[in-house]
């Protein structure tokens, strides 16, 4: 399938007329995150294929201590990003995707073609659930916010898909 986008920014609009013709993606990203509504943004690419439950997780009972408490700490929840093997239907739960990256069918995003843009994830980490790491990370808790999360450090090139404050994304 095809999706088309034809859009002229208002001369008013516009920052960079030579950035925007360079970068036409990051100026509709820009259009984007303008007119978005919601208190949280998920910042991710047209083909990126979200699991089954993650919209439960981040809009659930927790989304608005998630919200504050991501905007209190000025901080972003990175959601990590996988890729399968060629024939192997996308695993759409969490189950099914550890089970395919156990038998080697699904990896971390683009990790042999680009590694930096998303090895600061530590995939495999991911997999391995809550541990006491769970305090030091901006105490993002199941319980309390929908997810439990683990500190990651920013590395030159890091493209992580993130869900963050719409108040707190800087335009690109």
């Amino acid at each position: 399938w095809t999706v088309n986008v034809v859009y002229r920014l208002a001369d008013a609009e516009v920052r960079c007329s030579e950035y925007d013709c360079l970068y036409p993606v990051n100026t509709l990203r820009n259009v984007a995150l303008t007119a978005a509504r919601a208190d949280l943004v998920f910042l991710l690419d047209v083909d990126f294929l979200p699991s089954e439950g993650l919209r439960d997780c981040l809009c659930g009972e927790g989304s608005s201590k998630l919200l504050r408490t991501l905007w209190q700490t000025k901080s972003a929840l990175i959601v990590p990003a996988f890729e399968v093997s060629a024939g192997i239907k996308v695993p759409r739960e969490r189950n099914a995707l550890e089970q395919a990256w156990n038998a080697g069918k699904a990896e971390g995003f683009h990790i042999r073609s680009f590694p930096k843009g998303h090895r600061a994830t530590k995939f495999g980490r991911w997999f391995s659930g809550p541990t006491s790491e769970v305090a030091t990370s901006r105490n993002l808790m199941r319980a309390l916010h929908g997810v439990n999360a683990y500190p990651v450090v920013y590395e030159e090139h890091f493209e992580p898909y993130v869900v963050a404050p719409r108040s707190l994304v800087p335009s690109y």
